[in-house]
């Protein structure tokens, strides 16, 4: 069995969706009250609901997972909970605590407590210029010239410590993942690129932008999810970056959209290095696309793939455009050689 936390997260929903279309037993720890009967219609609906058991997160008592994990012979564990939005983890540092160490460590706990070999993938984001940049640089050196600083910082590192003191205790099958930006039509309309979407596809005058000149990598979220699964089969115990590799600022990704959507940025300040805000408005029609080639690939299939789906359904249906993502069956393939190695 699979045990996933960090539902209705983007991941976890992706993650769950791939599990459950595989036949593999699952369980899946919802996070908040609110979710609870949702995540059971959703499952239902979209997966082989009877391999996939769903508990709220209040039910998973100090020392829950253990017995969870004695009990259901759980092999894999993606903890893919947390709370990552740094002007939230401001506002409720304590909750934030809670979230991204005190889980963390629960689940530690009872992955070294357990008699059984458990392989762990905790997922933590990653706000530097590249991954390309944190590989050269070490995560410790390029987290110092991270773009987002604060409570989520310093709770995701208190992690990265924790699990230091876990591996020399024993735990030796557990893997840290830092994530690049890695997105799909699942992604919540707080986020970037679904709101470029919703203002440039949907025929808005207008758009303002807040640091559109900061540089990080993106990448369709199955593909990262892909990795991570697969990185975690081959080689746990040794922590990765995950990344296309390809930096875009938030004005390149603008930029893009407005090609996809046969439309033409014009910029009502100048096209500089600053970090001001930008407005950026949209009234015309470029008759023909811009050629995609080289490094672009990528961004562009998901970029296109985000502009058709996202927001076109309510968000059970969403799902189900999954499926369709670059990377979907990178993941399926990913999650069978884990399924024959170790569940």
């Amino acid at each position: 069995m699979i045990l996933i936390t960090g539902y209705p997260g983007q991941d976890a929903q992706i993650l769950a969706l791939a599990c459950g279309s595989l036949g593999i037993e699952t369980c899946v720890i919802t996070r908040r009250e609110d979710n609870y009967t949702r995540t059971i219609s959703e499952l239902a609906r979209n997966i082989s609901a009877n391999r996939v058991h769903v508990l709220h997160s209040d039910d998973v008592e100090k020392g829950g997972i253990k017995e969870l994990i004695r009990l259901q012979g759980i092999k894999a564990i993606f903890h893919l909970a947390a709370l990552s939005n740094p002007a939230v983890c401001e506002q409720k540092p304590i909750r934030a605590y809670l979230s991204n160490v005190t889980l963390t460590e629960e689940i530690l706990n009872a992955v070294l407590e357990s008699s059984g070999n458990v392989r762990v993938a905790i997922a933590s984001s990653i706000y530097v210029k590249s991954t390309e940049d944190c590989q050269n640089k070490g995560i410790e050196e390029a987290s110092k010239e991270s773009t987002s600083g604060g409570i989520y910082v310093i709770t995701k590192k208190m992690c990265s410590e924790m699990l230091t003191i876990y591996r020399k205790a024993g735990l030796m099958a557990c893997s840290q993942f830092f994530l690049g930006n890695h997105e799909s039509s699942i992604r919540k309309n707080e986020f970037i690129i679904p709101t470029l979407i919703e203002k440039i596809r949907d025929g808005e005058d207008s758009l303002e932008i807040r640091r559109p000149y900061v540089v990080r990598d993106w990448q369709d979220a199955t593909i990262t999810l892909a990795q991570m699964v697969l990185s975690l089969s081959r080689a746990a115990g040794r922590d990765f970056v995950i990344g296309s590799g390809n930096s875009y600022s938030i004005a390149d990704i603008a930029n893009k959209l407005a090609h996809i959507n046969r439309k033409q940025i014009i910029y009502t300040k100048p096209y500089d290095e600053s970090e001001r805000d930008v407005v950026y408005i949209n009234p015309s029609a470029i008759e023909k696309l811009t050629e995609i080639s080289g490094n672009d690939e990528s961004i562009i299939k998901m970029l296109v793939h985000m502009n058709l789906y996202w927001g076109k359904s309510d968000h059970t249906k969403s799902m189900r455009w999954a499926v369709q993502s670059p990377g979907w069956e990178g993941l399926l393939d990913a999650l069978r050689e884990l399924k024959v190695k170790c569940l």
